[in-house]
């Protein structure tokens, strides 16, 4: 029987992060710049979209495309915990086509070119972005939180109107990515105060606040649901249940120093990120609000799991451009340091069995197979 955890997991991973670290050495030259996207992005589009049942959501998605009815079948068809959006997207797919695998397919070419456009616009390096979207939140997103990535795209496609202060026209998107994922609610705020500089003040605060919350574990979280405790609700019912059987992060973990690493080294850089890209701002902004959320909700794996990954995109770009201002032989260094750091980063994500990677080329899993390691890997962390 195969091992619930092992490093062999993460292997195929490792080697797209290898494969995408040599697109890097290419894609600033301007000769080769058009043919090395285009290959990057191929690259990506047969790895993620020719996946078989890799982690566990597939199981919802699976049979949610099989349920969905084609436009030719029905009129348009809805469910109570689908978003109608979305809905309405994997209804149109389902009229092209009636196979799974092949609408997973095409959802990804649309991700990726998505993703690339969004890349080109704000990041020194589309290849490193890659491998950064790969280690923060990327896999996750694009083997398990369909709908989530379809918001989260529609929210960054509308950055350019948030940063001309046109509102009505990001409202629309918005209310396009709510209509992706109710998550996105949370976007809206974020508009009023993602273009503002925070200062050398605010972040501060932020820091020395939530380290407070999390180290003393005074959640607020806790506190709210233990006073909603009874009420009768099928939302605080649920909410009760997630943090009963919350494992909670504790200590000086691996996350906990790269996170706040993260947050210090945004806070160093702020005023010569801003100089160099006037864009960084709404990164470095989302970077300490992704901080903020994580740790106050951190005692609810299930709210870290949902809510900070919507602003997990300041990872994606500002790794890129802060590595952009080493020069010379630290450049070099920083370039060495930031790829082993992708390689540990991204073991420590996969190297468990949920993550096994197989490929439609050279064959998958039964549902059936994948559901029984499901079983196993759950079974083992009870």
């Amino acid at each position: 029987m195969e091992p619930i955890h092992s490093y062999i997991y993460s292997i195929p991973y490792i080697v797209l992060i290898l494969v995408l670290l040599c697109f890097s050495l290419y894609e600033k030259r301007e000769r080769t710049r058009n043919v090395t996207l285009f290959a990057m992005g191929g690259v990506l589009v047969l790895f993620f979209g020719l996946r078989g049942f890799v982690q566990t959501d597939w199981y919802l998605y699976y049979w949610l495309y099989y349920r969905v009815p084609s436009f030719l079948e029905s009129g348009i068809y809805t469910e109570a915990r689908i978003e109608p959006g979305y809905m309405l997207l994997t209804q149109l797919f389902k009229t092209v086509t009636s196979d799974y695998f092949v609408w997973v397919f095409i959802n990804t070419i649309v991700d990726i070119f998505a993703f690339t456009i969004i890349f080109r616009r704000y990041s020194r390096s589309i290849a490193w972005s890659w491998i950064i979207f790969l280690c923060f939140s990327g896999l996750v997103l694009e083997f398990n939180l369909m709908r989530n990535v379809k918001a989260i795209i529609i929210f960054l496609l509308s950055l350019p109107y948030v940063e001309k202060r046109e509102f009505w026209k990001f409202f629309v998107l918005w209310l396009l990515a709510m209509a992706m994922h109710t998550s996105s609610i949370f976007y809206l705020p974020a508009y009023f105060i993602l273009t503002k500089n925070w200062g050398r003040v605010v972040p501060l605060v932020l820091l020395v606040l939530v380290n407070f919350i999390f180290l003393l574990k005074a959640y607020p979280t806790t506190w709210l649901l233990s006073k909603l405790s009874g009420m009768e609700s099928a939302f605080v019912g649920k909410a009760i249940g997630y943090l009963a059987g919350s494992e909670v992060e504790e200590g000086l973990t691996f996350g906990y120093i790269e996170r706040t690493t993260m947050f210090i080294l945004v806070y160093v850089f702020y005023r010569k990120l801003y100089e160099r890209r006037k864009s960084n701002l709404i990164f470095c902004n989302a970077m300490y609000i992704y901080y903020v959320l994580w740790y106050i909700f951190s005692d609810v794996p299930v709210f870290v799991e949902r809510m900070p990954v919507l602003f997990s995109f300041g990872y994606w770009i500002l790794v890129p451009n802060m590595m952009g201002l080493a020069r010379g032989k630290i450049r070099r260094m920083v370039n060495v340091f930031v790829l082993l750091f992708a390689i540990l980063k991204i073991i420590t994500v996969t190297d468990h069995i949920l993550y096994q990677y197989d490929n439609q080329v050279t064959g998958i899993k039964s549902k059936e197979a994948r559901m029984v390691d499901m079983r196993r890997y759950e079974n083992l962390r009870r």
